[in-house]
């Protein structure tokens, strides 16, 4: 099942509201985002790369929020805010999360000597999300490179995500989470050990998707537990 079908077809939403959203203190306490995937071109299957047709779809079968990745927002990031807060209050829904660096910006962790520009390219994000309430960051560590993720890189990435994740806190009050995501430089257990021990709590999070986690050979509630 694809991603739009199992929007549209599925009680995922009715129960998720039934658990999060069944008290007033629940409610306020979670905001429960669908992420509306625009990669492919078919619109049957996966909106045709239309964002906000994704956002409607959502909304209509309940969702008041959506996470959206900022390289689907490109036509608006960084320049007009206000252009896509109208655009998101006409469907309405609003963001709980935006994730991700910039489209073309940098997303080399691993490369210590490229690290100003990871930085700067995920910390402009960090501070468009908060322009729509978003109250954490979510961010993908890049795609995986041929040979995979070796020990200096974990080293690197985790002295990177140090730096931007207190940058975030301090500068912008937002929390700041990685996401272990399948084909990207931060997927697995050791992956995950590794960074995690070798971070701040404080400064860095750990945003857990039971989706990618499950298909990379982990327990994803033996997972959070631990975490």
């Amino acid at each position: 099942m694809n991603r739009r079908e199992f929007l549209i077809t599925s009680s995922a939403f009715a129960a998720a509201t039934k658990i999060f959203g069944a008290d007033a203190e629940s409610a306020s306490r979670y905001r429960i985002g669908y992420t509306t995937n625009t990669q492919g071109s078919d619109p049957a299957t996966t909106w045709g790369g239309d964002v906000f047709r994704g956002f409607q779809e959502a909304h209509e079968v309940g969702f008041n929020y959506v996470e959206a990745f900022a390289t689907a927002l490109s036509q608006f990031y960084p320049d007009d805010v206000n252009g896509l807060k109208k655009r998101i209050a006409d469907i309405g829904v609003k963001f709980a999360a935006v994730t991700g660096g910039a489209r073309g910006g940098d997303t080399h962790f691993e490369d210590p000597a490229r690290r100003q520009a990871v930085i700067e390219n995920h910390l402009g994000v960090v501070r468009f999300s908060k322009k729509f309430g978003c109250d954490h960051q979510k961010t993908n560590l890049g795609e995986r490179r041929p040979k995979g993720t070796t020990q200096e890189d974990l080293k690197n990435i985790a002295e990177t995500v140090e730096i931007l994740g207190r940058r975030s806190l301090e500068e912008e009050g937002i929390p700041f989470g990685i996401h272990a995501h399948l084909g990207s430089q931060f997927q697995s257990q050791n992956e995950i050990d590794y960074v995690m021990a070798n971070t701040d709590p404080k400064h860095v999070r750990f945003v857990l998707d039971t989706g990618h986690i499950t298909m990379a050979g982990m327990d994803p509630i033996a997972l959070a537990k631990k975490l």
